[in-house]
């Protein structure tokens, strides 16, 4: 996937730049950095904590620092059977992991190489849900989680210039390390048909808001206390095939989703809005030998401001 000209913001919101350090106090180092590791968690944070955000690899392009971001998640949903009220509890959990590389380019009169930099990332959440039932087909969901992170930044100081002018800085703003918590209210409005021998749709829109709160850091300067927004719009169609796979019903579901972004994951990523058109293909098990149920393979095309790529979807549900 690739991201353009913002990226220079995304995830390099947690350097410091090189101009800055023409000697100024400690309080405006702080201060800066505060500004930049608040918009730089609340983007990293977007991508490991909601399940929304897709998983893949990321290369920067048009950055002086060369950055690629690499992101893994495993997420685990589990629907319960509905109660006598109608109302159909869900559980989420979610693993991620995601590191960012990058090289800043040395200043021309530095002696050496170019600096190296790892910003690494493991999340894991927990969440709970419940779909309420308002009218026939119709029903509003809210959610809510909360997200465990532990952000490290390991740093090479490959040159003269950043041996003296950035070094200094180390344990601060560099080989340093946050933990996060990340808290999440949603809510879901959502109209979905259910009929036995057609295609069915759904249509959809959710708004996501993430609070980030660290609790313990390696650095004098970093103190996140910062929350972004996300709200994205959908709509499904699900398609029973008259073939069965492996002797599974096989489901074609062509889908497209708009998401807005707000708040300091928007500063960071200097994008407010992309879009997702794709498909999968879903093989459905009623009465599964094995644990899993749901088995779905799937490619979409991402797209919006600055920003472009196609993701391959591989996935399981239990």
């Amino acid at each position: 996937m690739h991201l353009r000209s913002y990226c220079k913001l995304l995830f390099l919101s947690f350097l410091i730049s090189l101009n800055s350090f023409a000697q100024p106090s400690n309080q405006e180092i702080r201060s800066e950095f505060d500004q930049r590791v608040n918009a730089g968690v609340n983007a990293v944070t977007l991508f490991n904590s909601d399940m929304s955000v897709s998983a893949g690899n990321y290369k920067f392009d048009d950055t002086e620092s060369d950055a690629k971001f690499d992101l893994f998640k495993l997420p685990y949903q589990h629907k319960f059977e509905a109660l006598d009220n109608g109302m159909k509890p869900e559980l989420n959990l979610l693993v991620a992991n995601s590191k960012i590389t990058s090289s800043p380019e040395m200043q021309p009169s530095a002696i050496g190489i170019n600096d190296f930099s790892v910003v690494e990332t493991n999340s894991f959440q927990a969440g709970v849900g419940l779909a309420i039932p308002i009218l026939d087909r119709l029903s509003i969901i809210p959610r809510g989680s909360a997200t465990y992170s532990h952000l490290k930044r390991s740093y090479d100081f490959n040159n003269s210039f950043s041996q003296t002018n950035l070094q200094p800085y180390d344990r601060d703003a560099y080989n340093t390390s946050i933990d996060i918590m990340t808290y999440t209210p949603s809510l879901e409005l959502r109209y979905e048909t259910n009929e036995e021998n057609s295609g069915n749709y759904a249509v959809y829109t959710r708004y996501s808001q993430l609070y980030n709160h660290s609790f313990a850091t390696k650095s004098r300067f970093a103190d996140v206390d910062s929350d972004s927004g996300l709200l994205q719009s959908g709509l499904e169609y699900n398609q029973k095939l008259a073939n069965k796979v492996l002797d599974r019903e096989v489901y074609f579901k062509p889908y497209f989703v708009q998401t807005n972004l707000y708040g300091e994951a928007r500063e960071a990523l200097d994008v407010s809005y992309f879009h997702e058109l794709g498909f999968s293909f879903n093989m459905m098990e009623k009465n599964p030998e094995f644990i899993l149920s749901q088995y779905n393979i799937g490619l979409s095309y991402t797209y919006g401001e600055e920003f472009d790529g196609i993701k391959f979807e591989l996935g399981f549900k239990l």
